[in-house]
């Protein structure tokens, strides 16, 4: 008797990433039971059904290629781990000069905007103001407060007749990814475009469950947002082993990240249809140095390191041509990146979104060779060495487990 596909998904619910992966190369049956599952589990649709509709949802995503407007937080944390939580807010991020698009697109789904004590009853007025708070502020980052560096604003929309129902738009003062990285742990650096699902930390989040927090002194609603996930079953780690934090293998390890490297789980979304043609993700063309700031010595004798932080030197804004501004680690990478899209097109007026990403990819190349070369111990060699582990890199074949053998 030939079941139906739907009776592998109690048994692959049960399943991490990485365990539904092997599992899927265990044999053909398995191979296809993992593919139909996948094609259930990660559902977008499903995912945001709370806040809008499956017609709404396609027309969020074409906001999304317009705008660069991703979806974090709970939501994409939801999404890539297969969980429930239901009382979540969405929250999605966007730059702040797009803030009244996507504003005039909730309330066209029947939203409305719901300000916080302190904040003017006017949606225009309140982005204006947090315009001018923010434009002292100059363009090399060192990540601090949340509320101070990274994100010019956030704003509420609630539904009429359902106030539970809450979306939440956090604008950055210069680039998205800015913001995540400014988050207070690696448990909800996930990032949802219009094209794909990232994580930047997979293997700790979903597979050993651990969260490295960014902060020395976190703030209380920090302390309460760490004691949700610990409730959700995330241990919050505050320090790690000195062998761990130099282990290029090793996720928490120090060294330059790009997204969409070797580390990062991409799992791409359906595009079918119309899709297909939105415009490309530019999310890659971001990148950040993981650092820890302090050392001491555990009750045991073990040297250990603390205080991370993810470090970004510089944030590019160019004319309107870019769709998106971008986080830089290094200057070395900021410089490299800067020959190599005057090559690509010397003409800034002409400089597309598609050149700039194309230009990341090179110089992040081209570094990491020239630095091979060198015989260099320098952050962009501990990428190259991380790429030879199967074991941490397992995600990104996870994404396209279909082509699995």
């Amino acid at each position: 008797m030939i079941l139906p596909d739907t009776c592998d998904d109690l048994l692959c619910s049960c399943m991490t990433p990485r365990e539904l992966f092997r599992y899927s190369l265990t044999c053909r049956d398995g191979r296809r039971a993992v593919t139909s599952y996948r094609q259930r589990a990660y559902n977008l649709k499903k995912t945001m059904g709370r806040f809008m509709s499956g017609d709404e949802v396609d027309r969020f995503q074409l906001l999304q290629s317009e705008t660069g407007t991703v979806i974090s937080g709970s939501v994409a944390l939801q999404y890539l781990g297969r969980y429930d939580f239901t009382a979540s807010d969405l929250d999605i991020y966007t730059e702040h000069r797009y803030a009244e698009q996507v504003c005039d697109f909730l309330v066209g789904l029947g939203y409305h905007y719901q300000p916080r004590t302190n904040q003017h009853l006017s949606f225009t007025a309140q982005l204006t103001r947090d315009e001018v708070q923010g434009a002292h502020l100059g363009g090399f980052m060192m990540p601090g407060a949340y509320s101070s560096n990274s994100m010019c604003g956030a704003y509420n929309f609630v539904k009429p007749n359902n106030d539970d129902v809450v979306i939440q738009l956090i604008t950055a003062r210069i680039a998205v990814m800015d913001i995540i990285l400014d988050f207070h742990s690696t448990v909800v650096m996930n990032v949802i475009t219009h094209r794909n699902a990232y994580s930047l930390y997979p293997y700790e989040t979903f597979e050993e469950r651990r969260a490295l927090t960014a902060r020395k002194t976190p703030a209380r609603r920090e302390q309460v947002a760490f004691a949700k996930y610990r409730e959700r079953g995330w241990r919050i780690r505050s320090s790690v082993n000195a062998s761990e934090a130099f282990d290029p293998t090793q996720e928490f390890s120090e060294g330059t990240r790009r997204v969409g490297d070797e580390m990062t789980w991409v799992l791409p979304l359906d595009q079918t249809g119309r899709h297909g043609a939105l415009a490309i993700d530019t999310l890659p063309g971001n990148s950040w140095y993981l650092i820890y700031l302090e050392r001491f010595l555990s009750d045991s004798g073990r040297e250990m390191r603390s205080y991370a932080k993810m470090m970004r030197q510089r944030v590019v804004l160019e004319g309107d041509e870019w769709r998106q501004a971008y986080t830089f680690a290094t200057d070395a990478h900021y410089t490299a990146f800067r020959a190599e899209i005057q090559r690509i097109q010397p003409d800034e007026s002409r400089q597309t979104d598609a050149d700039v990403v194309c230009a990341v990819e090179a110089s992040y190349r081209k570094i990491i060779v020239t630095n091979e070369d060198d015989e260099s111990d320098d952050d962009f060699s501990v990428i190259l060495q991380a790429v030879s582990d199967y074991e941490r890199h397992i995600f990104r074949r996870y994404s396209n487990v279909d082509e699995a053998e």
